[in-house]
């Protein structure tokens, strides 16, 4: 029987310290988690109490956990376990909260596991021997790591992490069969009926409309027993124009209405009448309206008649023959 590897038996640096406890999901807010409660039967928000369940911890080594976190390198289940999530996410698909097939987080004796870097993920490797104590630096390319054993862990929960793993990078390896199927039917589940991934804020959403039209009703005394027929938009009256106050003859001078304010007060020699400007106005000589009376058109040309072309023809003088090149000597 080969060595029994755990979890802790993994390093980055080759350091080999006492391991610490890791969570696999430490916020159950997760897109993944939440997809994972009604998948697996569970109830929402159910998923958030196991968060310092045994299930969800790892014990790793000071140097790989924050790697892990960072969904760099993960632990793939067994085939077995990633087909029997496979079954329960199918049997739950399309189904009522009460007639789902329930499968809660659980501890694990011993699960077995193969360590998967990611796609971009090119840092050496170290693996202590659980028996020897020797340790062997495995470089990218990776070869076949042995298989490790998972104390606590539940298989669900890491297989969840190591789908998220494997999808997070820019480039996707070529996933296991196993868990390629999981990954088709997790991206096909829809609960039924549907419950947001994200859900809303305790406080219902304000509508500023319906509350200012409710709060103009009551200012207008209206009731719902009057008809729901929307009433007409009143109109508003059109501003009346008005002339400006024109001075009394013998009263003292003053601006008209129309000018503008000046925060100093202007000079007399200054101060305009309605009066002076009018009499400006009047002996401004006035240019000549156009006269739009329509202009008399023109007769129409008519030829010659044929007699006079031909007397024409008689009285111009005969054109001045050319000799030819041929004919000068």
């Amino acid at each position: 029987m080969g060595a029994v590897y755990t979890e802790d038996c993994v390093s980055l640096n080759g350091i080999f310290g006492e391991a610490i406890e890791h969570a696999i999901y430490s916020d159950s807010s997760c897109y993944y988690l939440r997809r994972h409660e009604p998948a697996v039967g569970m109830q929402p928000g159910e998923l958030s109490t196991y968060m310092d369940h045994p299930a969800n911890r790892l014990k790793l080594q000071p140097d790989v956990a924050p790697h892990f976190s960072s969904l760099k390198i993960c632990l793939v289940p067994e085939d077995a376990a990633i087909r029997q999530l496979c079954q329960v996410y199918s049997k739950n698909q399309g189904r009522f909260p009460a007639n789902r097939v329930v499968l809660k987080p659980t501890v694990s004796d011993g699960a077995k596991c193969v360590l998967k870097p990611n796609a971009e993920f090119t840092t050496s490797i170290y693996l202590r021997h659980p028996v020897t104590g020797l340790v062997t630096l495995h470089r990218h390319p990776y070869p076949a790591f042995p298989t490790i054993n998972v104390r606590s862990a539940d298989t669900a929960l890491l297989t969840l992490h190591a789908h998220e793993v494997m999808t997070s990078a820019s480039k996707w390896p070529m996933l296991e069969p196993q868990l390629l199927a999981f990954s088709k039917i997790a991206s096909k589940f829809i609960p039924t009926p549907y419950i947001p991934i994200f859900p809303f804020s305790g406080t219902a959403p304000t509508r500023p409309l319906l509350s200012a039209l409710a709060s103009s009703r009551k200012r207008q005394g209206t009731s719902d027993t009057v008809s729901s027929r929307p009433s007409k938009r009143p109109r508003r009256a059109a501003p009346r124009k008005t002339a400006p106050a024109r001075p009394s003859p013998a009263g003292p001078a003053t601006m008209p209405a129309w000018l503008p304010l000046s925060p100093l007060p202007l000079p007399e020699q200054q101060v305009i009448v309605m009066g002076e400007i009018q009499n400006t106005l009047a002996q401004t000589p006035t240019r000549p309206k156009r006269s739009r009376a329509p202009k008399p058109c023109p007769p129409p040309r008519t030829l010659p008649p044929r007699a006079a072309k031909a007397k024409a023809k008689e009285t111009m003088a005969p054109p001045k023959s050319r000799a030819r090149k041929g004919n000068r000597r």
